[in-house]
């Protein structure tokens, strides 16, 4: 573990960043930096797993491709994140390795729930690469007011295209004939 721990304190190629031992502690990568990602806190891991399995069950039913959450996703050379939940339609399947479970390229939809220690991230620095790597519509999830922001890639730029508070129908462009009722979904707080 001290071995790993040395490692991560210097800047490491993607392909040094990939011989990293399979977590826990779970990294991420960004240009070289390798970021630890802690815990999520279990409000948080209820959002995802309950959103996640709307989304599995619908795009299931509706043979639209496939959902995943907290997978690891190569964006271009210099990135690497776990998304909290991912879409790929069944025209960006092949960006899927089916033998390794890795993700190299842009998802149709990425989500990140937000927490305290990523919130600036995802909204910034996330937000901008996924941008850049051509991640067609991109959520954020406010985990304390489940409010639901979407952003829709037009002419390389994000477009807000929703902004949902609780208790709202959200109607996802990814998904048009979809209603999203966060609230209902995640049932009460823990």
């Amino acid at each position: 573990m001290e071995a790993v721990a040395a490692r991560i304190s210097e800047t490491l190629t993607i392909d040094e960043f990939k011989e990293l031992p399979e977590g826990p502690p779970y990294y991420e990568y960004e240009h070289g930096e390798v970021i630890e990602m802690p815990r999520p806190h279990p409000w948080h891991n209820h959002i995802v797993i309950r959103l996640t399995s709307f989304l599995v069950d619908f795009v299931t039913q509706h043979r639209r491709g496939l959902v995943f959450a907290d997978v690891e996703v190569q964006l271009g050379g210099n990135l690497v994140y776990a998304p909290d939940i991912l879409y790929l339609s069944n025209e960006c399947q092949d960006i899927f390795d089916r033998k390794t479970g890795r993700i190299c390229g842009a998802p149709d939809l990425v989500v990140e729930v937000g927490a305290p220690s990523s919130a600036a991230r995802d909204r910034f620095r996330k937000f901008n690469n996924y941008l850049s790597a051509g991640v067609k519509w991109y959520w954020i999830i406010d985990p304390d007011v489940l409010g639901i922001e979407e952003y829709h890639l037009v002419e390389q730029h994000y477009v807000r295209t929703a902004t949902v508070a609780e208790g709202e129908v959200f109607h996802p462009g990814v998904f048009q004939e979809l209603e999203i009722d966060l609230a209902a979904i995640v049932g009460p707080r823990l």
